[in-house]
């Protein structure tokens, strides 16, 4: 299987996004107008995994106007690369990137069904802080975990951004067993990988 980098998602990418999106999920999708507002917005970083003729994925992290903690809103690796390791380098970039913006942690909400996706966390050094109650459509709970972004040797830990504004929200109907929320968003809050990890 030939190799993948990561990289900035730009707006040409939006259709193949919309693509990964389709084939991850039933429902609660991200939408053109939700990707064309992020990328490049200045509230989040949307990296993918360019493999060349495809993404073998992307991730989504928000963030919010003075606080130091961000929230890994989306991680969707395709299907014809599951188990390739796309998935740990996008959770790895994702973590850096907060980093660089000079976050000092990193927050997720995952079902707790899904093992594989909660075994890569833990793996990773995300620790369970708690639960949401009634967070999914179907009145699931979640598992939220959060990992603490140690420095690296030299890093500057001040913000990239001082402008960074909160992401818009406004109500959606449902979500897919697959997703980690049921809170009202026009930008799913699946925080997870999908279809899961196995």
């Amino acid at each position: 299987m030939p190799g993948f980098i990561l990289r900035d998602a730009e707006k040409r990418d939006i259709p193949a996004l919309l693509a990964l999106e389709a084939a991850s999920f039933a429902a609660d999708r991200l939408s053109s107008r939700s990707f064309r507002r992020l990328i490049g917005g200045g509230t989040c970083a949307c990296r993918v995994a360019d493999a060349g003729q495809t993404l073998a994925g992307y991730a989504l992290v928000l963030y919010r106007s003075g606080s130091r903690v961000g929230r890994l809103y989306s991680i969707a690796v395709a299907r014809g690369w599951q188990g390739a390791g796309v998935g740990s380098a996008l959770l790895a970039d994702a973590e850096a990137e907060a980093r660089r913006r000079g976050l000092d942690r990193l927050r997720l909400e995952v079902r707790p069904d899904n093992r594989a996706a909660i075994r890569l966390y833990i793996r990773r050094g995300y620790r369970d802080i708690g639960r949401r109650p009634d967070f999914y459509a179907d009145g699931s709970e979640a598992r939220l975990f959060e990992k603490i972004l140690a420095p690296t040797a030299g890093e500057d830990r001040s913000p990239r951004d001082s402008g960074m504004r909160p992401a818009y929200i406004e109500p959606l109907e449902e979500v897919t067993p697959m997703t980690p929320r049921k809170a009202a968003s026009s930008v799913p809050s699946h925080a997870e990988f999908h279809p899961p990890l196995r």
